[in-house]
């Protein structure tokens, strides 16, 4: 099968993951899919079982791999479905070198492999068949501005995602220019990491706390930091 009908079935997969809204009116052959996950959060469970019931539906078989946030277990994740010899490589990379260096090896052998939400690191952009992902940088700008107006002057606690990924890095990027844009005048005045999960979350809110950093607002990256935070 070539690599243009490989790339027209894989967007069917993005469609599983909830990412793309046109259905492609060819025929697709039923394929052997590895996909592999960054992580165990809820986020990342639910886009493995949406696109696996709509994958399946279509025709596809489908393996979920979990890297546990962990770059090795990432790569060796992708060595195990290339030595599987699977069709195509679906990729939620927690970590933009290891991505990379996936990509690289995927492409070596053969295997089409599309990056979904996170991406390669800079260099590696044009090594993956496709890429499925979003306005990190926007949405961080969106949010920085939003605060920076409903709460000028006021300190800013920040509670980031897993590093090493890119998301949480170009989420930042993008709050810090939104603060300043907005001229609100914020100071970020603490910073970690809580991993995307809802435990880290609440482990870091406890520690900023009990901090002596004076902040009166805390932006948690996503929902599940933000239960936890609450």
């Amino acid at each position: 099968m070539s690599i243009k009908s490989k790339t027209n079935i894989l967007k069917m997969g993005a469609i599983a993951a909830g990412l793309m809204s046109a259905v492609p009116t060819q025929a697709v052959f039923a394929e052997d899919i590895g996909f592999v996950l960054a992580g165990p959060d809820i986020y990342y469970r639910t886009e493995a079982d949406m696109f696996t019931k709509l994958a399946e539906a279509a025709g596809h078989d489908v393996t979920v791999a979990n890297s546990e946030y962990s770059p090795s277990k990432e790569l060796a994740n992708v060595e195990d479905f290339i030595a599987r010899g699977v069709d195509v490589i679906v990729l939620l990379s927690g970590n933009a070198e290891s991505g990379t260096q996936a990509a690289e090896r995927a492409t070596d052998a053969g295997i089409p492999i599309f990056f979904v939400a996170a991406l390669p690191s800079p260099a590696g952009y044009d090594i993956p068949t496709g890429m499925v992902s979003g306005d990190w940088i926007g949405m961080g700008h969106t949010i920085g501005t939003a605060i920076s107006a409903a709460h000028p002057g006021e300190n800013v606690a920040l509670i980031e995602g897993v590093y090493g990924q890119g998301i949480a890095e170009m989420i930042r990027q993008g709050f810090e220019t939104g603060i300043k844009d907005a001229g609100g005048n914020n100071e970020i005045v603490l910073e970690s990491s809580g991993g995307w999960s809802r435990n880290g979350g609440l482990e870091v809110t406890q520690d900023y706390l009990a901090s002596d950093k004076d902040f009166s607002v805390i932006y948690a990256m996503n929902e599940e930091m933000m239960a936890g935070t609450i």
